[in-house]
């Protein structure tokens, strides 16, 4: 048995199998809705529920759902729907696929950072939007790591991974990989990419949630844009913020503004803060009315952060995120 979902406002229809979740439904049919997780973790799948009935799964995310709210990944349908969720149309041409990818560099640029770069066949033909993420497979397990290469270059694209205490995957990475070795990743994967927009830009991140923030800026230098860009990253110390990138484009750019946060030096230089990028921003721009954000990185500073600015005029449809869950 199938049953009918339409969405409102777009009016766009698919169909969901039984036993198949909304989400899963939605994405078969390359119809995107606005989701990172995609197991119940993050909460960034929440719609509106206008007509009809579903079955909701136990899920682990920490926002708050209003009445009628839903998430997607982890809903399943007893009866047609009518659903209130946004379609996002610039990803319809943006096709999922296995690829086969050989290691092409590994550079260790810290005692917990490496930034990896991969070998795509000449045939892979692999397209994405900057800010999207891929899953990573490795004997049977996989990971999600966040493109930090605006495109394929050369046939080539790059990840920052962010070493996870006693994780096997981890492990694997950092001391068991070698260059030319075969593996595979499947994508790309989220919503989490630059809106088409002439408002001001905010970004914000922790640790390697810089990497998708890397892609995004240098997707938009290299289309010109005159954004105003102002770009928060995050740290306990001044060694986590691990690339210069970001001054570099200060200098370099009218329109590019660049803060350091750190909730644990003791010493600061200038142009650096102390305490949460989050709050930082909130001592900078009192009232967010007229701009996007785009947040990577914990999911308690995300959560924190979307609140925080909601309350001080943030459009909530114009917080934009992709939360670093924990794994092995």
């Amino acid at each position: 048995m199938s049953y009918n979902v339409r969405l409102s406002p777009s009016e766009v229809e698919f169909s969901v199998q039984d036993g198949q979740s909304i989400l899963d439904a939605a994405l078969a049919e390359n119809i995107t809705l606005e989701y990172s997780c995609s197991n119940g973790q993050c909460g960034e799948c929440k719609a509106t529920l206008q007509s009809g009935n579903v079955e909701e799964k136990t899920h682990t995310a920490d926002v708050e759902l209003k009445e009628g709210q839903i998430l997607t990944c982890m809903s399943y349908p007893h009866s047609d729907l009518v659903l209130q969720a946004e379609y996002i149309k610039e990803l319809q041409h943006i096709k999922r696929k296995t690829v086969p990818a050989k290691v092409d560099e590994i550079k260790h640029i810290s005692d917990d950072v490496l930034i990896l770069k991969f070998r795509l066949p000449p045939t892979a033909n692999f397209e994405y939007l900057s800010g999207q993420f891929i899953d990573l497979m490795w004997n049977g397990q996989k990971r999600s790591y966040s493109l930090a290469s605006n495109k394929v270059i050369n046939n080539t694209l790059e990840l920052h991974i962010k070493k996870v205490k006693k994780g096997v995957f981890s492990e694997f990475l950092f001391n068991g990989l070698k260059e030319n070795q075969l593996l595979r990743f499947y994508g790309p994967l989220g919503t989490f990419f630059v809106r088409d927009s002439k408002q001001p830009i905010i970004f914000l991140c922790t640790g390697s949630g810089f990497a998708p923030v890397k892609s995004m800026v240098e997707q938009l230098i290299e289309s010109n844009s005159e954004r105003q860009i102002y770009i928060y990253w995050g740290g306990r110390y001044r060694k986590d913020l691990y690339s210069h990138l970001p001054k570099q484009w200060e200098k370099e750019y009218e329109n590019i503004n660049f803060t350091s946060i750190y909730s644990k030096e003791t010493e600061l230089m200038n142009g650096e803060a102390k305490g949460y990028c989050q709050h930082e921003v909130l001592k900078q721009h009192q009232n967010l009315n007229d701009y996007e954000v785009y947040a990577c990185g914990s999911d308690t500073m995300i959560h924190d952060a979307k609140n925080l600015f909601i309350e001080n005029g943030l459009q909530d449809e114009k917080f934009h995120s992709d939360s670093f869950l924990p794994s092995n």
